[in-house]
């Protein structure tokens, strides 16, 4: 049961400096340094208005201790579970509020909480001290971004006091506590879905520790399985997992693979650092590198540029390399690659250009890039899968006069292959605007135009825009997507492969 309300001093700190039993929530900002490069003023006035909004005493009656955390981290302790679990789902509301920054781009927090009941003391100027705080401080890490963890302790004096009402807790099994201190079983925490108390969930099956014990089995099949298996999981837990078995040379050659595919699907739970390393060291095997920079790329940060920039634009690099460098820069800023992506359209291989051109889709590029686009989607010499990625690619762009001009040339050229055509129609349906509207026109008025219903389909949406919905012209199938699905799976390699089989280690 909760302990008699301890005595306090005037300021509301405790007299008694005894052990007691008190909840308390532990909340940090994952890549707060992002937030303070990007308005380092904006994120510290956001988080000083997070702290007023737990120090709020007449709101949370039972609050303690003075102490609000510090840089990017907050803590507080109540007497009442209750009030830890109104407060942790309104912190994390607030703390997802889109904060202004001074160039008025907006940004936004990803808070991590951590709720525990367990022994305190009140220490220096009313910091929370004592057994509990161990756990709090090494379980932090282990919240998911935006989730709310709850200890076994907090979890079971919530249900024991009914105060769990309108609130869902989740088991997810034992969670690994920082400097190898052992384990914490936690659960979830959710508003519930209906007014009434959370049942008491059954300890799951924790999904990591299952997948890494298929693993530990040691034979390929098995490590393989297990390799999908912590893709499907897609944790942040799991993408080091993943990176650990990607970056072993003792591991089969096609398994590190298979773990280096699933880890581009983890984005911003990609760790940057360690990869780069692993693609440092990296020397005799150019399909491992060309897969540790596609995965280096999925983290999408502008700290991995300069390493894929320098990859790209060397001569001296093979072909797969920059294609796979410039396959990564996809996730960048069209301004921050253009130089390299330039470098790449004038290559002399396809496959490094085509690679340029999917980079190129992703996001507006540079003048320059766009005209160089232009020159190879009207190159009739050029292959067509190239020419088609151009031609996508242009069509992907912020509309300009230039562009307009570009897209209706090739929209209204019947030499030209349907399928450039189509791009062209996609990219100009996009703009509801009298020049894209006339060329429209102008393909629907010829009588034996191949793409004449696409004009019509594309007029009737631009004309319907103010009135109700229509049927938008057909897209057609995306060449960008399907550069990325084929290249950016491992190339085949057979002399590897054999040696794979017979030892299972990597070849060379």
């Amino acid at each position: 049961m909760i302990p008699p309300e301890p005595e306090t001093t005037g300021n509301g700190e405790l007299s008694d400096p005894s052990p007691w039993l008190l909840a308390v929530l532990r909340m940090d900002v994952k890549d707060s340094e992002e937030a303070v490069v990007k308005d380092e003023a904006a994120f510290l006035g956001h988080m000083r208005l997070l702290r007023s909004e737990v120090a709020n005493r007449s709101q949370y009656t039972s609050i303690l201790g003075e102490d609000g955390g510090e840089g990017d981290s907050i803590r507080v302790a109540f007497k009442d579970v209750r009030d830890a679990l109104e407060c942790a789902i309104l912190l994390r509301h607030r703390a997802q509020q889109p904060i202004v920054a001074a160039d008025r781009t907006t940004f936004t927090l990803i808070p991590r909480i951590v709720l525990h009941w367990g022994q305190f003391t009140e220490g220096w100027k009313g910091r929370i001290e004592g057994r509990g705080q161990i756990v709090v401080t090494r379980l932090d890490h282990a919240v998911p971004p935006g989730e709310i963890l709850m200890t076994d302790a907090f979890a079971d004096i919530a249900r024991h006091l009914g105060a769990d009402r309108g609130y869902s807790f989740d088991y997810i099994g034992e969670v690994d506590l920082a400097k190898n201190s052992g384990k914490q079983p936690c659960y979830a925490l959710c508003v519930a879905t209906e007014d009434i108390a959370s049942p008491r969930s059954q300890p799951s099956l924790d999904l990591l520790e299952s997948a890494m014990q298929l693993f530990s089995n040691g034979d390929q099949a098995s490590q393989a399985n297990a390799v999908e298996a912590l893709g499907a999981i897609g944790t942040e837990a799991a993408s080091r997992e993943l990176t650990m078995i990607a970056l072993d040379p003792r591991i089969a050659r096609r398994v590190r693979h298979s773990a280096l595919v699933q880890l581009q699907e983890f984005g911003a739970d990609v760790n940057i650092d360690n990869i780069t390393k692993g693609f440092q060291k990296e020397r005799s095997d150019v399909e491992t590198q060309a897969l540790l920079l596609l995965a280096l790329g999925a983290a999408g940060r502008e700290e991995s540029f300069e390493t894929l920039r320098n990859v790209a634009m060397s001569a001296t690099n093979s072909c797969r390399l920059r294609e796979s460098a410039l396959l990564a820069m996809r996730g960048l800023r069209g301004s921050l690659i253009a130089e390299a992506v330039q470098v790449g359209l004038n290559s002399r291989e396809v496959e490094v250009r085509i690679a340029a051109c999917v980079a190129a889709a992703a996001d507006n590029t540079s003048p320059e890039v766009q005209a160089k686009l232009h020159a190879i989607v009207g190159d009739g010499d050029s292959p067509l899968n190239l020419r088609s990625t151009a031609c996508e690619a242009l069509a992907s762009q912020e509309l300009t006069d230039t562009l307009r001009g570009m897209l209706s040339q090739f929209v209204l050229e019947r030499s030209f292959p349907p399928t450039l055509r189509r791009y062209a129609i996609d990219g100009l349906a996009r703009f509801n605007d009298p020049v894209a509207v006339r060329t429209m026109e102008d393909v629907a008025r010829r009588p034996n135009d191949s793409l004449r219903a696409d004009a019509i389909i594309a007029l009737a949406a631009m004309h319907a825009s103010r009135r109700h919905a229509r049927r938008q012209t057909p897209t057609p199938e995306s060449h960008v997507a399907q550069v990325i699905q084929l290249r950016t799976k491992p190339h085949p390699d057979r002399a590897a492969d054999v040696a794979d089989s017979q030892t299972g280690r990597p070849a060379g």
